[in-house]
């Protein structure tokens, strides 16, 4: 899987851009303002349908326009296809070979890539939705159809949420949404430990084989909500309702469902610490880069290609840890596209590999 063109119309910056991928290594680079991420940005949105930088769709519009659209052309095992995802007048459109994509599942088989961006670190120090966000990114990955999951899981949270919101007194509803929650919950949360501890074993071997010297590396832990956590063992509302027989009064005062998928997070120590607490911001940053070439190497696994984008990963590494990432990137089973301010640096250090550099200052 490799991607070979881009074509741009009205995302952010660039009115209009095209651009040709002519090596599994490229460098793009530029002046603040040049659109480096942006293009990362489309890549991503092209394979999530959505940003890594914004929730709302009026800030990838460019000036003036009412939408946008994304080319991508990609070359894989099974020849050449074109991926065309617009956006206009808020109604989205996804084609794979001029046809209309009817599944993730469709989407996926040709195009995938993991992202690696300068607010990743976010992930540790943030808010659980991250944690969770980045679980769900690698579940979906190689499994399609945990979308479906978790848009019925939504559909049920939302619709359960309405009930208690309202203070209507249905307990015919509250047990049937109570019930419905219960199970689909309980399969997204397996789903997430199966791949979780399957992650771990990637990380400690690329840990392992990064910084062989090192202490003690990267563990990874599910974490139920605390206050309802056993709900993910009980099988019905009726059990549910017998463990916790407060459950209907707190949740009626607080008018929002307290247990479920939704408010579970992801545990990541460092050097056998909370990383959220005692790790660096460099530390924190190389915690995240850890864990998303994991994914790849997790998927290599499991005979699934996939596209790596690094958006200005230079920033708080110093020279030791970068002379160890950038061999170790460019040789990965992948197209490798990265973004950086810094040019001779970069340069420099892929001088050894066959590249193809791209200078963003002079397309705008």
């Amino acid at each position: 899987m490799r991607i070979e063109t881009l074509q741009l119309i009205n995302f952010r910056c660039f009115s209009k851009l095209h651009l040709e991928f002519k090596s599994s290594i490229l460098f793009l680079h530029g002046p603040n303002g040049s659109g480096k991420t942006t293009i990362l940005e489309a890549l991503h949105y092209a394979c999530y349908l959505r940003s890594f930088k914004t929730h709302l769709h009026k800030h990838l519009i460019g000036p003036e326009a009412d939408g946008f659209s994304i080319g991508v052309g990609i070359s894989g095992p099974l020849g050449p296809d074109t991926l065309h995802v617009s956006l206009k007048r808020n109604k989205k459109s996804v084609q794979l070979n001029a046809r209309p994509v009817s599944s993730y599942k469709e989407l996926y088989d040709v195009y995938r890539v993991v992202t690696i961006n300068e607010d990743d670190s976010a992930m540790i120090q943030g808010a659980p939705t991250l944690r969770r966000s980045f679980i769900d990114h690698m579940v979906l990955l190689i499994d399609p159809s945990f979308a479906v999951l978790s848009k019925k899981y939504k559909t049920i949270l939302d619709n359960r949420n309405a009930l208690l919101f309202s203070a209507r007194n249905d307990q015919d509803s509250y047990m049937l949404w109570t019930e419905q929650l219960l199970t689909v919950s309980s399969e997204i949360q397996r789903r997430r430990r199966d791949g979780l501890a399957q992650l771990q074993t990637e990380v400690e071997k690329l840990y392992n084989e990064l910084f062989p010297t090192s202490p003690e590396g990267i563990s990874l832990s599910y974490e139920t909500a605390k206050s309802y956590g056993e709900a993910e063992s009980i099988g019905s509302a009726e059990e549910l309702l017998e463990r916790y027989p407060f459950l209907m009064t707190h949740e009626k005062a607080q008018r929002r469902t307290l247990f479920g998928a939704h408010l579970d997070d992801l545990n990541i120590e460092y050097q056998q610490k909370s990383s959220k607490i005692y790790a660096s911001r460099g530390q924190q940053k190389l915690i995240v880069i850890v864990l998303k070439l994991a994914q790849i190497a997790f998927m290599k696994e499991k005979d699934q290609e996939v596209i790596l984008l690094v958006d200005d990963f230079m920033a708080d590494f110093d020279e030791k840890r970068i002379e160890i990432l950038i061999p170790f990137l460019v040789t990965l089973p992948s197209q490798l596209i990265i973004s950086s301010p810094v040019e001779d640096f970069i340069t420099r250090k892929l001088a050894a590999y066959e590249f193809q550099s791209i200078d963003l200052g002079t397309l705008l």
